[in-house]
């Protein structure tokens, strides 16, 4: 199970309340749980904080192998929704 360390979130806390950190670290390390509450969120407010912060994390994963593949799902599944 994902905990994240060095932040003051846990993941039962609303994901705005995770933070850059905590979105990075549930993309490098976390599983479809996670990953369904981070979509959940982004999903809610394409444009707002939360996705702000995703795309952050997206580019931050770029040439790296931690969580590159689950990155590039959620650049895709964020173009589709602001595209709607």
């Amino acid at each position: 199970m994902l905990n994240f360390r060095n932040i003051n979130a846990s993941l039962s806390d609303p994901v705005e309340a995770w933070g850059f950190e905590g979105v990075l670290s549930v993309i490098e390390r976390g599983g479809l749980p996670e990953w369904s509450k981070l979509y959940k969120a982004v999903e809610k407010s394409p444009n707002g904080k939360v996705a702000r912060e995703l795309e952050e994390a997206i580019s931050a994963t770029q040439g790296s192998y931690l969580g590159e593949g689950i990155a590039g799902l959620f650049e895709v599944g964020l173009g589709e929704l602001r595209a709607n």
